[in-house]
């Protein structure tokens, strides 16, 4: 298997983003300015100064975000001082946490497929990156640049997690700290979380309790931002074929399905995202084509906020408790989703100091229920037991997400609003289910069998 260091994509800066890409925001109506009956702040907005927000030197990446070294220590540039639970540096009340991830990964990191990062792939990546970015418009200053700060999220930090890419616990580490954050804003004391990265193949995200105390170990799969990404681009792809259509047409599953058809590109852009997935649990079968200047600030407003939900939702039952066994799960995962929700009016800005539409209606969570779904409808016969186990210990996905929908529904206003988003995300990815199980029942099982059982 690749080694997990080629998951390590960052984008580019965010002071190359240019006027233009939050204009095709405003034109599409997803980023656009959205005010309640009630007169209060715009929910969604541009920056108020986005020509000192140039000038910043902010800079993300799909795994990594350097806003500022301090960032990662528990500092809010927002707020200007200490604000985190969770001490980063040094690991403050988390030694049983500590010690039995610490086996966990011992033995995780010797199986055979174990996703471990390799220097010696470095030189291979990055050329190939290059010419991805190239290819996708980008200047040979501005690939450098984000090869610079790319390099800054590589500076050596205690590790809960040796041998995987460092910045994939970087990325990691920085959302756990902002959500870590919310929590206390919202007025909410827990205890700290260790945070790890699972050397396996396949999309998860869980949390581990550790017996006889209150510490927990969220973790996620190597691939697991990987997977976030290549959707939310996959996503945006799709919205920008025809903006006003998915969000305001009257919905026909055949009208959407041709639409989405008639780009051949895109459409088997998405069968190679589940196909590799679901036979390999990697991105092995998908080109890298990174974001346009046209692409870039909604694919990453899309993507912080699956790995948000994610995050929050894993947060959810270590701040809520859920550590009885014969508790129901059922109602603790629609408890964790809640929880998660509630915590979006503190996360809303992710990640540019901008109001994030798909963190604050739950669209993001919508998406990265239902391309989950979709995961587990087409896997490998091998890969087939956790989506069963997933089933008896899950809510049904169209449950959760009439939930996350639904949750403003006495506030007219912001109902509509979350409704417009969450139903554009569950129209576009209706067509592209559709699309991806018809392939796989036209032969894609067997071919993903053959790919799973070969790697």
């Amino acid at each position: 298997m690749a080694g997990a260091g080629d998951l390590c994509q960052a984008e580019v800066p965010l002071n190359l983003a240019t006027l233009s890409d939050l204009k095709s925001l405003q034109e599409t109506g997803h980023g656009s300015a959205y005010r309640p009956a009630s007169g209060s702040a715009p929910i969604i907005a541009v920056p108020r100064d986005f020509g000192s927000l140039r000038k910043r030197s902010f800079t993300f990446s799909r795994l990594s975000v350097a806003i500022s070294r301090k960032l990662t220590v528990g500092y809010d540039p927002r707020i200007g001082k200490q604000t985190f639970v969770h001490d980063y540096l040094g690991h403050q009340m988390i030694d049983a946490a500590r010690d039995l991830w610490g086996q966990i990964f011992s033995r995780a990191v010797e199986l055979p497929d174990a996703a471990i990062y390799r220097p010696e792939n470095e030189g291979y990546q990055a050329k190939r990156f290059r010419k991805a970015l190239r290819t996708a418009g980008w200047s040979k200053e501005e690939i450098n640049a984000r090869r610079e700060a790319y390099a800054q999220l590589e500076q050596p930090f205690p590790s809960s997690s040796p041998g995987v890419a460092p910045n994939l616990e970087a990325h990691a580490q920085i959302i756990a700290d902002r959500v870590s954050a919310a929590i206390t804003a919202k007025g909410l004391a827990h205890t700290p979380v260790l945070i790890g990265i699972d050397p396996r193949s396949g999309v998860e995200a869980g949390l581990t309790n550790v017996i006889m105390t209150d510490e927990a170990i969220l973790t996620v799969t190597s691939f697991f931002f990987r997977w976030c990404g290549l959707i939310a681009r996959a996503y945006t792809r799709t919205l920008f074929l025809n903006p006003n259509y998915w969000s305001s047409s009257t919905p026909s599953a055949d009208k959407d399905r041709l639409l989405l058809l008639r780009n051949a590109e895109l459409t088997v852009y998405w069968n190679r995202i589940f196909i590799s997935f679901a036979s390999t649990g990697t991105h092995a079968l998908v080109p890298y084509r990174p974001a346009t200047r046209r692409e870039l600030i909604l694919f990453e407003q899309v993507a912080w906020s699956m790995e948000y939900f994610a995050f929050a939702h894993e947060y959810g039952h270590h701040a809520l408790v859920h550590r009885n066994i014969g508790d129901d799960p059922i109602k603790q995962e629609h408890d964790a989703d809640r929880f998660a929700m509630s915590l979006a009016e503190h996360l809303r800005s992710e990640p540019f100091q901008i109001d994030n539409p798909y963190i604050a209606t739950g669209a993001g969570a919508v998406l990265v229920l239902i391309a989950n779904d979709i995961l587990r409808s087409i896997g490998a016969e091998d890969t087939l037991a956790p989506a069963k186990e997933a089933v008896l210990t899950h809510p049904p996905t169209p449950e959760r997400i009439s939930r996350i929908t639904n949750r403003h529904l006495i506030q007219p206003a912001r109902f509509e609003f979350d409704r417009n988003f969450c139903n554009t995300v569950a129209r576009i990815m209706a067509a592209v289910a559709g699309i991806v199980r018809e392939f796989h029942d036209l032969g894609g099982r067997e071919f993903i069998n053959k790919i799973g059982s070969s790697t």
